[in-house]
Formats: C-alpha cells, sequence, structure tokens
C-alpha cells in the first residue's frame, strides 16, 4: 500500500508537472513589428528599444522585427490593418491612405500628460479602431517639431511662393497655402533631387539632415517649427484582442517606457542635431513676432481645414480637446 502511494504521488506531480509546461509552452507567443524608418536612426530606435524589452520580459510574449523597407513605408498602415504585420512603428503622416483622421493629432498644442486626462488618445484609439482595425499602444515624440528646409534660396518672410518643395501629407496642404508648389517624392528620391536642384527644399524634423547628407545641399533651416511629431505604436485589433491579459500588460508597460525613454531623449537629440547642422555650416533663418505667427497660424489653419474635410466626424472633437 505505502509503495502504491509513492507511485501514485510520483505520478501526480509528474502529471502536474507536464501540465505547467503545457501551460508554459501555450502561453508564448510571438508577434512580429515593422518600423518605418531604419532601426539605428533617431525615429528607429525606440522600436528597437521596445522590441528588446518585450522580448526580455520573461513573460513569453516574443516581438519579431521585419528587415526595415520590406514593407514600404505608405503601406505599413495597410499591413497593420490587414494583419500581414501585427504592429508597427509609424508617424500618422504615413498612414492617413487608411486612417484619414490620424494626421490630426500633429495639431495638438498640449502636453501629453493633459492629452492622456482629457480623453484625447481614447478618441483617437476609438477613430484607429474605426477606420485602420488597429490599436494603439502609445504614441511618442512630443517635443519634436517640423522645419522648413531651403536648398539655396533664402527667404526674408514666411512665403514660399515659386519654389517646389519636397512634401508628405504632414504639411503639404501647409506649404501649398505658403505659396509652395508641393512635389510628392519617395523619400529615397530627396538626395539626389537636391542635388539635381528639382526641388527648392523639403520640410522634416531636426534629425538625420546630416546623416542622409542632405545638409550638403541645403543652405537654410527656418525657424521657428511646426506641428507635434508624433509617430504611433500601434497593433492590429485581432491580434491585441486575441492576446492574454498578461500580454497586453506587458505591451502597456513596455509602451510606457519606451514613451519615458524617448521624452528623456528628445532635448538632448534636438540640441545635438542642432549643432551638426550648424557645423555642417546650415544658417538659421529666424522668423519672431508677427512672421512667426503668420507661419505658424497659415500651417495650422491650412491642417483643420484639411482635417475638417478628410474627417469631419472627428474634427471637431478633435478640435475641443487638442487646440487652445
Amino acid at each position: 500500500m505505502k509503495v502504491s502511494r509513492v507511485l501514485f504521488g510520483a505520478a501526480a506531480v509528474a502529471l502536474l508537472a507536464s501540465a505547467s509546461a503545457g501551460t508554459s509552452i501555450a502561453a508564448e507567443k510571438t508577434i512580429t513589428g515593422i518600423n518605418f524608418a531604419p532601426n539605428h536612426v533617431f525615429y528607429g530606435k525606440p522600436l528597437v528599444e521596445f522590441a528588446d524589452l518585450v522580448n526580455k520580459s520573461g513573460s513569453g510574449l516574443k516581438l519579431d522585427l521585419k528587415p526595415y523597407g520590406s514593407i514600404g513605408m505608405f503601406e505599413i498602415g495597410n499591413a497593420v490593418k490587414n494583419g500581414v504585420v501585427d504592429m508597427a512603428n509609424i508617424p500618422p503622416t504615413f498612414m492617413t491612405n487608411v486612417v484619414p483622421v490620424a494626421e490630426i493629432i500633429k495639431l495638438s498644442t498640449k502636453p501629453m500628460t493633459e492629452l492622456n486626462a482629457n480623453g484625447t488618445w481614447t478618441l483617437y484609439n476609438k477613430a484607429l479602431n474605426e477606420q485602420g482595425n488597429m490599436e494603439l499602444l502609445t504614441a511618442w515624440g512630443e517635443g519634436v517639431n517640423f522645419h522648413i528646409y531651403l536648398r539655396d534660396k533664402k527667404i526674408d518672410k514666411p512665403d514660399l511662393s515659386g519654389l517646389k518643395m519636397r512634401a508628405v501629407p504632414a504639411y503639404r496642404a501647409g506649404f501649398a497655402k505658403l505659396g509652395a508648389t508641393p512635389v510628392n517624392m519617395p523619400f529615397n528620391e530627396l538626395y539626389t533631387a537636391l542635388e539635381r536642384k528639382v526641388i527648392d527644399g523639403y520640410g522634416i524634423t531636426l534629425s538625420n539632415i546630416v546623416t542622409w547628407g542632405w545638409s550638403k545641399f541645403t543652405k537654410y533651416r527656418v525657424d521657428p517649427g511646426f506641428y507635434q511629431v508624433w509617430s504611433l505604436f500601434v497593433i492590429n485589433k485581432k491580434t491585441w484582442d486575441g492576446l492574454s491579459p498578461a500580454h497586453k500588460n506587458v505591451l502597456k508597460d513596455v509602451s510606457k517606457k519606451v514613451y519615458d525613454i524617448v521624452h528623456a531623449r528628445v532635448p538632448s537629440q534636438n540640441a545635438q542635431d542642432i549643432k551638426e547642422q550648424r557645423e555642417a555650416g546650415m544658417k538659421v533663418i529666424k522668423f519672431t513676432g508677427a512672421d512667426a505667427k503668420k507661419l505658424l497660424d497659415t500651417m495650422q489653419n491650412a491642417a483643420w481645414d484639411e482635417a475638417e474635410k478628410k474627417a469631419p466626424k472627428y474634427a471637431a472633437q478633435f478640435r475641443k480637446l487638442i487646440a487652445d
């Protein structure tokens, strides 16, 4: 009898161990992600840091990053929507073909803390759910603005009349309002376009002007900067809904950590970028007073007009939340 009890006990322990191992295996989950920017640059690093934290969480959740460029920049939104890839790091400007209202968040004049508290991100996530079959994990990039860059034609007022400016959806309407002729052009053609004088300038953040080599053909940066340049961590809604509560909590926790990391890095990154541009010989056209106000008001008003046309259902709601 004693021997039987011992054998039964051993069998029970083995069975429990087997069940426990089975549970652990079942809890393992791999999701895929993709960057809109190269992994080593300012705008690509956060997703790499995100993946590293997820993969080291010990939760059984893994994030497998697909090679940069394996999905076109303007196709990433559709890829997430359709589940071709589970999640992405992508600025709103590259997903307006999927989520027309996405760009509106750039018009925020309020800090992240207030946007969190007043329901802005809840409304934004609702729009992502409805239009893009996506869930918002976080937005990051607070403290980063777009700037106007000019090849060699100096301006003495906020007027781009007669200039051909490479423009993405984020600021195309604003550039047109300032008098420019917006030019659609893939990111990887910008260097050659500047070299061959196909365009007179472009818009982008402070980062990587020197890295990409564009500073060789860029004589002026225009200050002040405009718009709030967010980038989004978004995940396919079906993928999100299928995750366990524990894995959802991992992604939420890591999202907050990465936001904090980037937010702390932005001031020093901005200072470094400005220093690099200065050392590359770039001069600054700095508008103040009425000229600065005209530049900023023109860009804001053009974008609000566009938002009201593209996303009338949401524009009025967002204006109450994000504008002063």
